[in-house]
């Protein structure tokens, strides 16, 4: 399941840039998205074709206990999950050249139709917007002749999570520049569409000697999103502390880039779980914002954070805004090394997803989690 493999193509393209890969596959594509849309409502169908029915099955009637130890409350309340992207960077998915350059900084597409999975980058249309990659280099001149001198994304075959020779997406940033050089894999949304509610899975691995790399103090974020207007921003880090050792990190805030003082809302770090370097890890992160919000993540199978925010505060900003915007990853230049950070099993849901059969384990309860700092400063509407 963790790969699709019940409709795994036998082939797989190897292009340098993304090409159309017919119409069959589109047609199949778009007959797959729209069927794997109603998984929630149709597992029964799904036994009868064999597609993977009898873990979808088992899966959904796990679905009230989940929903109970992983997202808390009743779970007749939460509706059932719909998965509405998914990549294993198969077939001819690859990044295409860079474009529409500025003084500081080009933007880059990921392109193509994973035969694995059946979704097509192009538009990522989920979020009535489109994929967008952000290479920032911060140095006037920047133009799609020298942003490989900063910047290098590539699709390549690799040693996947699960230890089998897979395509997974290379994410690298060649050189400092006074710490403004950053490597977004994101997107943008319309905002008057964009979901409350979202649940992200996808399997990171950096470097094994990440925590030299960022030095004291250093930090990089792996998920994020931003509201209209700069009003509110929710982002999940790895910092570093004074002595380099790495820890995870989630906030909320009024957007650094937003024409108003910076102000924290809240602020909570884990210490106790540690963080991998040098091999693949899993990453989920759900948040939801009915209500006072929720915001958690979980690293491995382990529930790194699970936050509400108190009563009398919430998840949004003075202005209320609706996101317009998020990112998965943002890689920052080493001094004086490469950064490298590789990327695969990409998936966005509805809410939280079945259970996987592979391996059965449920995340652990919130309840073990050491926090060692959080705090609100400023105030929300």
């Amino acid at each position: 399941m963790v790969k699709y493999e019940r409709r795994r193509a036998a082939t797989e393209f190897n292009g340098e840039t993304a090409t159309n890969a017919g119409a069959t596959l589109s047609e199949a594509g778009s007959a797959r998205r729209s069927f794997l849309g109603r998984i929630g409502r149709w597992s029964g169908a799904l036994a009868m074709l064999g597609l993977g029915g009898e873990i979808w099955q088992q899966a959904f009637s796990e679905r009230s206990v989940i929903s109970s130890a992983v997202a808390g409350g009743d779970s007749g309340s939460l509706p059932p999950p719909t998965l509405l992207f998914a990549s294993n960077f198969q077939g001819d998915v690859q990044f295409t050249a860079p474009y529409g350059c500025g003084s500081t900084s080009c933007w880059q597409d990921i392109a193509g139709t994973d035969p694995s999975t059946g979704f097509d980058f192009t538009g990522l249309s989920i979020f009535n917007g489109g994929y967008r990659g952000h290479l920032i280099t911060g140095e006037s001149g920047t133009n799609a002749g020298n942003i490989g001198e900063y910047h290098d994304n590539q699709v390549l075959t690799t040693t996947g999570p699960h230890g089998n020779q897979t395509r997974a997406a290379r994410f690298r940033t060649l050189q400092n520049t006074r710490g403004d050089n950053q490597n977004v894999f994101g997107y943008f949304a319309d905002q008057r569409t964009h979901p409350e509610r979202l649940y992200f899975k996808y399997w990171l691995r950096m470097e094994p000697d990440l925590a030299e790399k960022m030095g004291p103090n250093g930090w990089i974020s792996f998920w994020a999103w931003k509201t209209s207007g700069g009003d509110y921003r929710l982002t999940s880090q790895i910092w570093t502390d004074s002595n380099s050792v790495p820890f995870w990190s989630i906030q909320g805030d009024n957007e650094a880039n937003a024409n108003r003082p910076y102000e924290r809302y809240f602020r909570v770090q884990n210490r106790s779980v540690p963080v991998p370097q040098g091999e693949w890890f899993k990453v989920e992160v759900f948040y939801d914002r009915n209500g006072r919000g929720r915001a958690w993540q979980a690293i491995n199978g382990v529930v790194v954070f699970d936050y509400t925010p108190p009563e009398g505060q919430d998840l949004y900003g003075v202005d209320n805004g609706r996101i317009r915007q998020g990112t998965f990853l943002t890689v920052r230049a080493a001094v004086p090394r490469t950064r490298e950070v590789w990327l695969d099993e990409f998936e966005i849901w509805d809410n939280f997803p079945p259970a996987s059969s592979n391996p059965p384990a449920l995340p652990q309860s919130p309840g073990a989690i050491e926090v060692t700092q959080s705090r609100r400063l400023g105030a929300t509407a």
